[in-house]
């Protein structure tokens, strides 16, 4: 019998399919999707892989000894055969290693004695976390680690942040060492926290979710897509190889997550198995609270904000069939669901579905994948859906669902465009115009809750010297440092390097150094100005990392239970959050979002102005009750600005797909990018230039007749991050086997002898 393996950690070089031969005492054991151990190289070094399949096929070259399978590391195949599937139409797609793409779909720090349990926890438990996540993400990749157990480490970390020591040992199956190495390099650091017996438990989580709603009669809107949705899931077998594959485009509070729930009921009354995708758990637990409390023990949570033993515990139970439904995010789509029927992926339009480790997939694109070779449906739902996705609708390859109205009366709020420009500004910080101001005070006149949204953290966007204009940079990124008034100290939003103000400019040594622009900090300090009986809530990465573990469901709990009157946050205050008693709602700075160097500046910015305007009259009936926006804009005539006015999806859509067409962006082209980084930006800059012309030479030998593009080799958009300097070029053409045969390609050219510490990036369509 003989096994084909590939290997958990190899190169580009060495990650192919290697035939081993299975020993008759495991001949029952060994079968596809298996985790064995194996010799491997010539010193015979037992190497972790995974079985692809299996064959009683007799050797190739009878003159050939094979070497054998030396042990199988647990009693079950921990990839079902549909992964294994997924694995190689991955493999043909994305440029990783099988291993990259194998270890994507289980939990970080797998192990044969993962199951046993964890006993009684200490009061206090000694942690490990990463010094700078960034820096050992560009580590992985340049292969520059020998030890599997320091790469085992740098994997958990990064998947699950700070974690105890002895989560880490036992996950990894490490002796201290390896952590002792880490931390002697500065890539890991050792701290203390509390004990917790749950960092959310189902309870807390559903406390956050609104009474249920189940037994309340569907819209005719809703009932028409669920007959549609259920008419495709009972299809004929003969479907069952097609994609099928819908697009729920549905206003904000329509009712889109009820269609979901009362699918997934039918879905598994049927015996399939049903996976739902949210952006990120710990922004939206207000989906997550309705599915529990819809669902109750029939749910696995992939949740961010669970320890890495919780989250290994769901997975093995659905591993063993134990659940059929599984909420989380972007990794969950890879979840071992036996029999699965119905893929969910809710806000579809949001870039956090896109990975950018390797491999760099985009969680919509295998959910395609596994929808297809498992017959299964794939929903895609969204107020304000990706350019992308709504052109499949219109080419044939999706159908389009909608939901135009709210349930219950509800309506749209009104959304107004303060000119600032032109408008009045009461307050020493001119940050709030008059109209947002008088909103505000008759909101909390009326005692309502109001949502203020700034996209940018932080009190001040830069510190400039007045005399030479200067700014205060991160020494290790090409960004300024902002100021936050909380802490009194400068903070780099790349690095998280942080320090002292200076007191005189460092260039020019003037005393004359002040802080420009604004954040969410200066925003609360002018609402409190101007309100100062306003309770004023902060929501953003700085606010939630001071709460601690679970900080953004307590905030959202807090502001839910009306121990605040307004909410100021960034973009994580507008996604999904249903708040009854929300009546207003202003934006700051829209030309911010407006303004981004990205081909999809306007896109995000009509998704974040109307997911924001959303919170506002979700649950009041009637005209009286109609919730009122207003966004702050300089540029006030923008046409993206003007649509978000109308809640016009069609007018936005048919701009921007023209703009796309006229310039040769997706969905029209395939995009993709080759990022070179490293401390030596001479050879940073040599090695992307040698890529460059190698990939125009593989596009001439591979594609001869195509037309691919290759933009000259640049600088990133920064292009200084943790003192490594990042360069990069893109291709653009019509095929994208042809672009991902190319990249691929690329990845096999080994490093020079000068180019130890380089790093490369492939992406297809990067985010």
């Amino acid at each position: 019998m003989l096994a084909k393996v590939v290997l958990r950690n190899a190169t580009f070089g060495f990650d192919k399919i290697y035939t081993y031969l299975v020993p008759n005492e495991l001949s029952a054991a060994v079968q596809p999707g298996l985790r064995v151990t194996v010799p491997f190289g010539a010193g015979n070094r037992l190497r972790e892989g995974f079985v692809l399949e299996t064959t009683d096929a007799e050797a190739p070259d009878p003159g050939y000894t094979l070497k054998e399978i030396d042990t199988v590391c647990d009693p079950v195949p921990v990839l079902k055969p549909d992964q294994l599937r997924l694995a190689q139409q991955m493999k043909l797609r994305y440029v990783a290693t099988w291993g990259e793409i194998i270890r994507s779909m289980l939990p970080p720090g797998l192990t044969s004695t993962a199951d046993k349990g964890e006993g009684m926890r200490p009061r206090r438990e000694r942690t490990v976390r990463l010094v700078d996540p960034e820096a050992a993400t560009e580590l992985l990749e340049s292969e520059e680690l020998r030890f599997i157990q320091q790469i085992r480490v740098l994997e958990l970390l990064l998947e699950y942040g700070e974690v105890t020591v002895a989560e880490c040992r036992t996950l990894c199956q490490i002796s201290p060492s390896p952590l002792n190495t880490l931390a002697k390099n500065g890539v890991i650091v050792y701290d203390w926290r509390e004990s917790e017996a749950e960092d959310i438990s189902a309870k807390a989580v559903t406390e956050l979710a609104p009474h249920n709603i189940e037994n309340l009669p569907l819209t005719d809107d809703q009932d028409t897509v669920m007959n549609a949705l259920l008419s495709a899931f009972d299809a004929p077998d003969a479907d069952a190889r097609r994609l099928r594959e819908f697009l729920l485009h549905g206003v904000t509070g329509s009712g889109k997550t009820e269609v979901y729930l009362r699918l997934a009921r039918q879905v598994l009354a049927a015996g399939r198995g049903v996976i739902i995708l949210v952006p990120e758990i710990s922004l939206t637990p207000q989906m997550v609270a309705r599915i529990i409390q819809r669902f109750g023990n029939e749910v696995a949570v992939q949740h961010s904000m669970l320890t890495a033993r919780q989250r290994f515990d769901q997975w093995l139970r659905i591993l063993r069939g134990e659940v059929r439904l599984v909420v989380g995010a972007r990794s969950a789509v890879f979840s071992p669901v036996d029999n699965l029927g119905l893929i969910v992926i809710d806000e579809e339009q949001e870039s956090a579905y896109i990975s950018e480790r390797r491999p760099c997939y985009d969680a919509r694109t295998v959910g395609r994948l596994r929808c297809v070779n498992s017959g299964a449906l794939l929903l895609l739902g969204s107020a304000t859906p990706s350019v992308e996705s709504y052109y499949r609708t219109e080419t044939g390859r999706a159908r389009l669902l909608e939901l135009s109205s709210r349930p219950g009366g509800a309506h749209l709020p009104r959304v107004e465009i303060a000119d600032m420009r032109k408008e009045d500004r009461p307050g020493a910080s001119g940050l709030i115009s008059r109209s947002l101001y008088e909103l505000l005070a008759k909101t909390l006149e009326q005692g309502r809750q109001s949502v203020v949204l700034l996209n940018r953290r932080g009190y001040s966007s830069a510190v400039v010297c007045r005399d030479c204009g200067a700014g205060i940079k991160c020494p290790a990124c090409s960004v300024n440092m902002r100021w936050h008034a909380a802490g009194r100290r400068l903070m780099c939003h790349y690095c998280g390097r942080i320090a002292s103000l200076p007191s005189h400019c460092p260039v020019c040594g003037s005393p004359h150094i002040q802080a420009v622009g604004c954040g969410t900090q200066q925003a609360v300090s002018a609402i409190a100005e101007l309100l100062p009986t306003a309770r004023i809530l902060r929501m953003d990465q700085d606010a939630v990392r001071d709460e601690g573990r679970g900080g953004h469901a307590e905030l959202l709990r807090r502001f839910a239970a009306g121990e605040a009157d307004i909410l100021v946050g960034t973009q994580m205050i507008a996604r999904g959050h249903d708040f009854p008693d929300v009546a207003a709602v202003g934006v700051l700075m829209a030309d911010l979002t407006l303004n981004q160097p990205d081909y999809r500046a306007h896109e995000e910015a009509f998704r974040l102005f109307t997911q924001a305007a959303g919170r506002a009259g979700r649950s009041t009936a009637g005209e009286a009750g109609v919730g009122r926006v207003i966004i702050q804009a300089f540029d006030a005539d923008n046409l993206t600005l003007r649509a978000a006015l109308r809640h016009d999806y069609s007018a936005f859509y048919t701009n921007e797909l023209a703009f796309r067409s006229y310039a040769g962006y997706p969905p029209f082209k395939v995009l993709a990018s080759v990022r070179i980084t490293g401390h030596n930006e001479r050879t940073v800059i040599a090695r992307t230039r040698f890529l460059r012309e190698k990939a125009i030479k593989l596009g001439e030998q591979i594609c001869p007749d195509s037309k691919i593009a290759f933009s000259g080799a640049a600088r990133s958009g920064i292009w200084q991050l943790s003192r490594r300097y990042r360069w990069q070029f893109m291709l653009t053409g019509d095929d994208l086997a042809e672009i991902t045969a190319i990249l691929q390609s690329l990845a096999l050219l080994p490093l020079r002898k000068n180019e130890k510490g380089i790093t490369q990036s492939f992406e297809v369509d990067p985010a």
